[in-house]
């Protein structure tokens, strides 16, 4: 199975247009790149307020910059210029609209899951109803909540799952490549969230249902992410899912 760098690599040479960065939007929890569209990813930032950290080269000076070579960052091991790097990826890929639908995926998962072994990598907020229906369940998280097991153990159950689900911000800490690995003997593999990128390429490497986000309203997007808000509390953004058979 490839690499977590070789998919980010097809996906950086997939991109054809270049466009200067309108903004570029760091927020607690969501990061925006506006180009071609505004592109979003999950916002990695130091755990610890005093940790050692690698600034942002340029910080302050990134509008106006290619897009293009913003998007190269999405290969770096520094976490938050990661998160820049897919936002700004996000906001060129070349995506055919003909293939999406607007769609939420927990509606997908939960009239797939039923009775089936299920692992989620990520906490989401339909994971309580998902456990009502799924055989088993399995959620792998880095901070665990109660019912939630460490990361770790995706290593050990993520093979085993019949539906698997992972999340998008997997491409900012270059885990995706193993992951899909890990998954690749599900029925149904699902990428998940706003940093998930919309790009057909992905079933190339074992994605089954693509399911991310098309912002709608840049402006009213882009003040909530200023203003710290969850993926959940961004405005002016449509839910969709990209399918392999489509």
């Amino acid at each position: 199975m490839a690499e977590s760098k070789e998919i980010i690599s097809a996906l950086l040479r997939s991109v054809k247009e270049d466009a200067p960065a309108r903004e570029v939007c760091v927020g607690a929890f969501v990061t925006a790149v506006w180009g071609k569209r505004v592109g979003m990813a999950y916002t990695f930032a130091p755990e610890e307020p005093h940790a050692d950290f690698t600034p942002i080269p340029g910080a302050g000076q990134l509008v106006g910059r290619s897009c293009k070579e913003l998007a190269e960052w999405a290969l770096s091991e520094v976490p938050l210029r990661s998160s820049i790097g897919m936002a700004a990826l996000n906001s060129l890929l070349p995506i055919d609209e003909s293939q999406l639908e607007e769609e939420d995926a927990s509606r997908i998962l939960l009239k797939t899951s039923k009775g089936k072994k299920v692992a989620v990598v990520g906490h989401f907020p339909f994971v309580p109803k998902l456990r009502e229906v799924a055989g088993e369940l399995w959620v792998f998280e880095k901070r665990p909540l109660p019912g939630d097991l460490p990361a770790e153990k995706a290593e050990e159950l993520l093979p085993r799952a019949e539906i698997a689900v992972i999340t998008g911000s997997a491409f900012v800490n270059h885990t995706i490549g193993r992951l899909l690995e890990l998954a690749s003997g599900a029925e149904l593999v699902m990428i998940l969230g706003p940093t998930t990128p919309l790009s057909p390429l992905l079933f190339d490497f074992g994605a089954d249902i693509l399911a991310g986000s098309v912002v709608t309203e840049p402006e009213e997007a882009l003040k909530c992410i200023k203003q710290g808000a969850i993926f959940r509390q961004v405005r002016g953004v449509m839910k969709v899912v990209m399918r392999r058979d489509a």
